[in-house]
């Protein structure tokens, strides 16, 4: 059957409105909460549907035993920007800046630092658990000047390490 250009443009037109309203009844739904909707959300299937993103931004910090780190996180659609600052006791603090990606569960980012005057970049992987973000470690390797895990793989995420989310200090 053909269909005049017209039509087409009329029945895009409608499936656009359509889908428009949908999402805006759903939004409307939410109690005044943001959500994303993405093509599998429509899915009947529950093994296939995909779930919400936790919101990254935002402040997180850990404490063990008089070790602190500070981390601020900022997301966008090209992934993770921050800051992280490790205050080892009676050891030289580390700052820096990271960059990297979300991954299913997991921020995979690099960290380029200064500690004792000298710029480093390490890989650093988070385990996102919740409002928690767990800290992997591993066995790494050099990559020019770059130190990198061998295996994504085979990372151990030490509660121990787990930054918790607080509020941001203004």
């Amino acid at each position: 059957m053909k269909y005049s250009p017209c039509l087409k443009l009329s029945m895009t037109r409608f499936t656009l409105i359509a889908s428009l309203f949908v999402l805006s009844c759903n939004a409307s739904e939410s109690s005044g909460k943001i959500s994303t909707v993405s093509v599998a959300d429509t899915t009947t299937d529950d093994t296939d549907m995909a779930t919400t993103p936790i919101p990254l931004n935002g402040c997180y910090t850990y404490a063990i035993n008089k070790d602190t780190a500070t981390m601020k996180l900022v997301t966008t659609a090209d992934g993770v920007t921050g800051t992280l600052v490790y205050n080892p006791v009676e050891k030289d603090d580390n700052r820096g800046t990271i960059k990297g990606k979300r991954k299913d569960n997991l921020i995979i980012a690099h960290y380029t630092f200064e500690s004792e005057g000298v710029q480093s970049v390490r890989e650093v992987v988070f385990k996102i658990n919740g409002e928690t973000l767990t800290e992997g470690f591993g066995d790494i390797y050099t990559s020019g000047d770059t130190a990198k895990f061998k295996s994504l793989a085979q990372l151990q995420f030490q509660n121990e390490h787990a930054f918790k989310k607080v509020d941001c200090p203004e």
